[in-house]
């Protein structure tokens, strides 16, 4: 009986009942059945009870394991479907004011009986009662069947997901691609506009306005591109070593135009237990952090943004359990908007969306890409009061011997020196005063020209910081002649005084702000340097200066968009570089072979007519005669299977579309340096 009850649990869910009704009546008595069973059916009247009963069995291959009938029916239509099936189970139901036939019922056999009114509790105490009798069966394989069913529609289910996922992540892998050869065409032009030294100034701010809002849709696109690759599972993470001060610094070049537009500072705090070095994927960090570090800058109007870094604890010697936060002194979020944060295109609200513009998206990547990375994502804020957005991660420390020392001054000497930092910003000055104590300096403050004055004429300095705003407040040149101060002007990330530190002697050195730990290593690095005539290399020369400085190298670029032919020639303009161009990949294997000269680079787009360019490639490295070439992929399609594709071809770099003037300038610098 026990393991009777167990098979009767198990399946009882699965019993299939037809409920003969003698009269239409009220539709209680069907709710309690349906309630009992998930397979439930009923019937009108003799006829239709036996035609619906017959039909069931053809549409299932089985009989209803119950057939439960009116009293007032007799023995006729019992006897009828016994006729149909001998095995059936019938249970009789007996209405209290009406007990015709029910003697007749007994003398045949027929003892199983329910009372009106019915009850979940009576009827499950009946169908236990004759559960010993039932031929089971039918009622497992059923059981089983529908269990199969059930299985096999969910994984159904989910590969038509799943292939939706990939299809739709193939089309937006394939509008990307579309969308970015314009795109190539309209941020090299800008860029090439930009550099153009006979624009008027108005002209100048149209071009960059032109660039800056390609950046932003093409930020949009690469959104919702990386949106679709985690929704599909077809996003992996790297893990490679990187400078943190590096991701820093691409945040503040990203940032920087609207903090200055909207007049806001951001700022840097880093602690000084964080490393310079890490193993881990710093594209997808950087995302992170200027996802962040964006929205708080789009939502503050007037304060700061600053972007915190400090270790929680080491979970071993060789990792560290970092924390970035991202604080503003922005509009801030209610509990509700907190709780629906991380969604899917959420936004505050329908306003916040339509004044401050954005898909939505960014902090949802943001999320998903922190999990991949096995850490937390959080945001805590007050209505009115700002936000802070929360990051924890763990990262290994990269122990190479080039990287182990983080930041080793040219001399002690440095660390006696006397530095007056004048800034009217609390929190740059602040920023700045922490960043030089990593370095044991110990730094004094003025916020105005009046408070310079009183502590320049008690005080004597050795270092002088000075925001550019104030710098002529004050006469430093002569103060310079008097004392041989060392001045470092700080200029906002944007702006550009190299002209007037050319024209002004009393400057040393220009600093950007927000600062980080590389920064003011170098600029007191180099400070040292010139006071004691060392020689220092050209750190400040742009990518391009150090593109020009390359000198003669021939250069073979394989591309079918003539626009595109014509932004290459634009941006390499004025370098001394030799460039050809081909047509397609036949073009360039025909360019190879007719050279009296091999070019040291070539520039292969994959997508090209005739021949692409992983069949050229392919070409070109089976012949040893071109084992010496650098060929480096140029193609709009930034999907990780297709770099991979491009790295087995034989391509040693890989450049998506629109093509960053600084990552076309670092292979040139990579690779043609090292021939000089």
């Amino acid at each position: 009986m026990e393991e009777t009850s167990y098979n009767y649990l198990k399946i009882y869910e699965h019993l299939s009942i037809l409920y003969a009704q003698y009269n239409e009546e009220n539709k209680f008595n069907q709710k309690i059945l349906k309630s009992v069973s998930q397979i439930f059916h009923s019937s009108l009247g003799v006829e239709d009870t036996i035609n619906k009963y017959k039909f069931l069995k053809e549409i299932n291959g089985s009989y209803v394991d119950l057939l439960i009938i009116d009293n007032r029916f007799g023995l006729e239509l019992c006897h009828t479907i016994l006729e149909i099936n001998p095995k059936q189970r019938i249970i009789v139901r007996v209405k209290l004011d009406n007990n015709e036939f029910l003697s007749d019922f007994y003398v045949n056999g027929f003892d199983d009986f329910i009372y009106e009114p019915l009850t979940t509790l009576a009827i499950d105490k009946t169908i236990s009662n004759i559960s010993e009798k039932m031929d089971y069966t039918n009622l497992l394989a059923r059981s089983l069947k529908k269990e199969e069913e059930i299985v096999l529609e969910y994984e159904d289910k989910l590969e038509e997901s799943q292939r939706k996922l990939e299809q739709r992540s193939e089309f937006f892998a394939s509008m990307s691609h579309e969308i970015r050869t314009p795109m190539n065409a309209i941020l090299g032009m800008s860029q090439i506009l930009i550099e153009d030294s006979t624009l008027t100034l108005s002209q100048l701010e149209n071009a960059k306005t032109i660039n800056r809002s390609t950046n932003m849709l093409l930020g949009i696109i690469n959104d919702i591109l990386d949106f679709s690759k985690i929704e599909a599972g077809k996003l992996t993470l790297e893990k490679t070593s990187f400078d943190l001060n590096t991701i820093l610094s691409y945040i503040a070049d990203m940032i920087s135009f609207k903090t200055q537009e909207k007049g806001i500072n951001i700022i840097f705090e880093i602690d000084h237990n964080i490393g310079k070095n890490y193993f881990g994927d710093p594209l997808r960090i950087s995302q992170i952090l200027l996802n962040l570090v964006g929205n708080a800058v789009k939502f503050t109007d007037e304060g700061s943004v600053t972007l915190s870094i400090k270790t929680l604890k080491d979970d071993t010697d060789s990792k560290t359990n970092i924390q970035f936060e991202v604080s503003d002194t922005g509009i801030g979020m209610s509990k509700a908007q907190l709780s629906g944060l991380f969604q899917s295109y959420a936004q505050a609200s329908h306003d916040t969306s339509r004044k401050y513009g954005g898909t939505g998206l960014g902090l949802t990547i943001s999320k998903q890409l922190v999990e991949l990375m096995d850490g937390k994502i959080w945001a805590e804020s007050e209505e009115g009061k700002g936000s802070s957005f929360f990051v924890n991660i763990v990262l290994e420390h990269d122990e190479s011997a080039d990287t182990i020392r983080k930041y080793r001054l040219p001399s002690k000497d440095i660390m006696s020196w006397r530095v007056l930092i004048i800034d009217s910003h609390l929190k740059s000055q602040e920023s700045l005063k922490y960043l030089l104590k990593y370095f044991h300096i110990e730094s004094h403050s003025a916020f105005n020209t009046q408070e310079t004055k009183e502590i320049l004429s008690k005080t004597r300095f050795d270092l002088l910081f000075i925001d550019e705003k104030m710098f002529d407040m004050f006469n430093f040149a002569s103060y310079k002649e008097k004392t041989g101060i060392k001045i470092v002007v700080i200029e906002e990330w944007m702006n550009s005084l190299k002209s007037v530190k050319a024209q002004n002697d009393a400057i040393d050195e220009l600093m950007k702000r927000p600062f980080n730990q590389q920064m003011v290593f170098d600029t007191l690095s180099k400070l040292y340097n010139k006071t004691n005539n060392a020689e220092i290399p050209e750190s400040e020369l742009s990518s391009k200066d150090k593109v020009k400085e390359l000198g003669k190298h021939k250069i073979l670029i394989a591309e079918d968009n003539l626009i595109n032919q014509k932004v290459m020639r634009g941006l390499l303009n004025g370098t001394e570089l030799e460039l050809e161009f081909a047509d397609d990949g036949l073009e360039a294997l025909k360019a190879l072979q007719n050279a009296d000269e091999l070019p040291e680079i070539v520039f292969m787009d994959i997508n090209m007519p005739n021949m692409d360019g992983f069949m050229a490639t392919k070409s070109i490295r089976r012949n040893s005669t071109y084992d010496k070439i650098i060929i480096v992929g140029l193609s709009g399609n930034v999907e990780e299977a297709e770099i991979k594709k491009a790295k087995e071809s034989g391509m040693q770099e890989y450049l998506s579309k629109p093509i960053e003037v600084k990552a076309l300038h670092g292979v040139l610098l990579q690779y043609l340096s090292a021939s000089i």
